[in-house]
């Protein structure tokens, strides 16, 4: 779809794009963010720490972060995530809509397979994920793994936790695996 300059700086959502950049990007990973991960999980303070101190980690996702930021070609959902999906009457329905914004087609589909690895579904199911998205053969799988990567991390110890029946070692392997899918390793 072509979008008028009006509607495309409106949906450019400039301001919670901004919002959201803080709570992805930046949040989870500030050391001193006042959030009580051992409250949540007992250990998982010391597992953020982990992240929190690895430089590598960090400066990808702050280069993850300011491709957020730029406008791209894409109309993007924003916060493409089980909690956006309803099912009524047979179909599927996104829900939402305040999320969206233009960027990088990688985005939405990396926030769809973070959460999948979140459920404990295999990086296969992932493969499926991409092979059903669309037919751009410019989809960058590694930048949606990225982005995947991302999400796992802040859904873990940033302040949109998911109600995760998973104890310290689940946790600990899945902020392993938002390091591997980050890095590209």
């Amino acid at each position: 779809a072509t979008f008028d300059e009006l509607t495309r700086a409106r949906l450019e959502n400039r301001a919670m794009r901004q919002l959201n950049h803080e709570h992805l990007y930046c949040f989870p990973l500030r050391p001193a963010n006042g959030l009580d991960l051992d409250a949540i999980t007992p250990g998982l303070a010391q597992a953020a720490r982990a992240l929190q101190g690895d430089a590598a980690y960090c400066s990808a996702i702050a280069e993850l972060g300011a491709l957020y930021l730029e406008n791209g070609a894409c109309l993007l959902h924003g916060d493409f995530y089980p909690g956006s999906w309803v099912r009524a009457g047979g179909d599927v329905w996104i829900i939402d809509p305040e999320f969206c914004f233009f960027g990088p087609p990688e985005f939405d589909v990396g926030i769809l397979v973070g959460h999948l690895l979140l459920a404990g579904r295999s990086l296969e199911l992932a493969q499926w994920a991409f092979a059903h998205y669309g037919t751009d053969p410019s989809l960058s799988r590694s930048l949606a793994l990225q982005f995947a990567g991302m999400e796992i991390m802040r859904r873990l110890i940033g302040v949109a936790q998911l109600p995760l029946a998973a104890d310290l070692p689940r946790k600990e392997a899945l902020l392993t695996t938002s390091r591997e899918l980050v890095l590209g390793r």
